[in-house]
């Protein structure tokens, strides 16, 4: 589960620059 939160994490802030939310 760590893993998966980790990966969504990890995308939330390289897409956060050009998509915040």
């Amino acid at each position: 589960m760590a893993k998966e939160v980790g990966a969504l994490v990890k995308l939330q802030i390289k897409g956060g620059a050009a998509n915040p939310s």
